[in-house]
């Protein structure tokens, strides 16, 4: 007998829940008005993401996809700006040649009278990159190039 009193209370239940449901929904179907928010002071929340200039997060998102999302619009904008760069003329400076030169001889070593200079052995008199070995001392090489003396020191 208890179950079946229990079952008849359920009925019951499930039956006003129906009711008040299509109650609902018949009367917001007689209101034609749209629907105002609150807009009060209480009615809005705090929120410290958008407080941050953060912004939010899209909820059908996952933060893998964010990421990807982010990562391409960066990718996008990397492209833009180098669009831009390649579309503006270039200005170039003329670089002295002798600094072109200087910039190009890599001093690796010194031993007694010689020098490793770019890969090679190099003595007094040998030429490299367009410029002559004139004195070769203990921690520096000098080098002329157009008749005008530079001096290379170790690293």
């Amino acid at each position: 007998m208890i179950i079946s009193e229990y079952k008849n209370i359920t009925r019951v239940v499930a039956v006003f829940f129906a009711f008040s449901l299509f109650y609902i929904g018949v009367s917001a179907a007689k209101d034609n008005s749209p629907v105002k928010p609150d807009t009060s002071v209480d009615a809005v929340k705090f929120n410290p993401r958008i407080e941050e200039g953060k912004g939010v997060r899209n909820p059908f998102l996952s933060p893998a996809d964010e990421a990807a999302m982010k990562a391409e619009a960066e990718r996008i904008r990397m492209l833009r700006q180098r669009a831009l760069q390649k579309s503006k003329p270039k200005i170039t400076r003329k670089v002295d040649p002798i600094v072109r030169v200087k910039r190009s001889i890599k001093l690796q070593g010194i031993v007694d009278n010689g020098a490793i200079v770019n890969d090679r052995s190099v003595k007094a008199g040998d030429m490299v990159n367009g410029a002559k070995v004139i004195q070769i001392k203990k921690d520096r090489v000098v080098f002329s190039f157009r008749g005008k003396l530079f001096v290379v020191k170790m690293p």
